[in-house]
């Protein structure tokens, strides 16, 4: 089986969308159960106190208990919802830990603006990005702004997936930065729910909605 969230371990991928735009929803209805059906080993950095991932098999996992699955050979979902009044000392954990240890595993970063402020990455962030790949862990960063993401997630992301991106993002950055995707963004209009997928050989595929994933079956 194949489709737009097929990335091997190791293979890194953005997200990138306006508020609303359904880029939250396309990675919890199609991204992640994809994966858990084939690697089965996935973590989930959320900012938003779990407002999208209110199922049951979502329940809050410490960072600590994620480190730990991701050091064993068991598959494992694990939501952890992020310490954003320290955003820098919980990277350096994340980062420090799954580099030591951690292992064949997607890893889904719902905010990544959380660890560029002022578009400045936390360098562990940028060494999560940099060294992961040697350990099969692919990290996937979510963003509303890309001219605000760190400039390592679009040189080492070989999947993007675009969806709405307000005007000011399409005139001054989508324009300058990703020609391609500036064409065909008219495709993808707000609320649509539908995306661009942008291939390791730059060719543009434009997708459907991603259906509803009956997580609460899944979890019986």
């Amino acid at each position: 089986m194949s489709g737009p969230f097929d990335w091997k371990p190791g293979e890194h991928g953005v997200a990138i969308g306006q508020t609303g735009s359904g880029k939250t929803w396309g990675m919890k209805n199609g991204a992640i159960p994809y994966w858990m059906s084939t690697v089965g080993r996935v973590g989930i950095i959320d900012v938003e106190e779990g407002r999208d991932f209110s199922e049951p098999i979502f329940k809050p996992r410490s960072l600590g208990t994620l480190l730990k699955w991701s050091a064993g050979d068991k598959p494992f979902l694990a939501r952890v919802q992020a310490n954003v009044e320290d955003a820098e000392m919980f990277l350096n954990e994340l980062s420090d830990g799954l580099l030591s240890q951690g292992h064949d595993m997607y890893l889904y970063l719902d905010e990544s603006s959380y660890w560029t402020p002022h578009g400045n990455a936390y360098p562990k962030y940028d060494a999560l990005q940099a060294r992961a790949r040697k350990r099969n862990i692919s990290v996937i960063s979510a963003t509303q702004r890309p001219q605000l993401a760190s400039k390592t997630v679009y040189t080492q992301s070989i999947h993007r997936i675009w969806y709405y991106v307000d005007q000011y993002d399409v005139e001054n950055w989508l324009s300058r930065s990703a020609k391609p995707v500036f064409d065909h963004m008219p495709e993808v209009p707000y609320g649509s729910y539908s995306f661009l997928q942008q291939h390791p050989d730059s060719t543009i595929t434009r997708h459907a909605p991603v259906p509803k994933y009956d997580w609460d079956a899944w979890t019986k």
